[in-house]
Parts: C-alpha cells; structure tokens; sequence
C-alpha cells in the first residue's frame, strides 16, 4: 500500500501521535451508547480496550503491538475522517483525527444536541 508522505511521517514515529483526551471518551462510551455504536464497531471496542490497558501501564505483547503497529496504520488511513462514525471511531482508537479535538468534540456534541433535543 503505497503512503502519502504525512501518513508515512505518522507511521515513522508512533510517538508523535496524539491521544484524544480519555476521560472525554470514556465519558462518552459510559453515558451516551447509542452516539458510541456510531462508528468504529468492527475494531473499535476492543482497541478501546487495548488503549485503556496502555493507558493503565499494562505493556503485554498483544497491547505493545497495538500501541507501535496497529494504532498508527490505521490513524495514518483514518487521520481525514470528518463525519460522526469516523469520528468515533478514532476517539475509540484514542486518535486525534484533522479535525483536531475541537472539531471532533463539535461533531459528537452536534450529534448528541440533536439525539437527545
């Protein structure tokens, strides 16, 4: 699969990566369900959860993996999302998107304004 060069820079240095704030998505997997099925549920849950234990400082094979392979291939397919589902799904792959984490908190908060208005 062939990089655009900012993708390729994603990829070279998975440090350099943003998390999007976890209490803000935690928050939002625990009181609004229905905008958290939105988007990412093919992986998404379960790479929530790889993030949760990273963040807990648990460095098993399968997270270590996550965290240095997984997680920056796929922000760098993923990093231009804009709508509800893409959104999401980067907020459960703990990844700050273009939009930046204004932008993506104003999509879900757009989206729960008119869910729950």
């Amino acid at each position: 699969m062939a990089y655009l060069p900012a993708e390729r820079a994603l990829l070279d240095n998975p440090r350099s990566l943003r998390q999007f704030p976890y209490d803000y998505a935690k928050y939002l997997k625990d009181n609004f369900p229905e905008i958290w099925r939105a988007g990412g549920n093919i992986r998404g849950n379960d790479t929530f959860r790889w993030w949760t234990q990273y963040r807990q400082g648990k460095r098993t094979p399968q997270v270590e993996y996550w965290w240095k392979t997984t997680r920056p291939a796929w922000i760098a397919r993923h990093f231009n999302d804009h709508r509800l589902p893409g959104v999401i799904a980067q907020i459960k792959w703990g990844a700050v998107g273009k939009l930046g984490v204004v932008g993506m908190k104003r999509v879900v908060e757009d989206a729960i304004r008119k869910r729950y208005d």
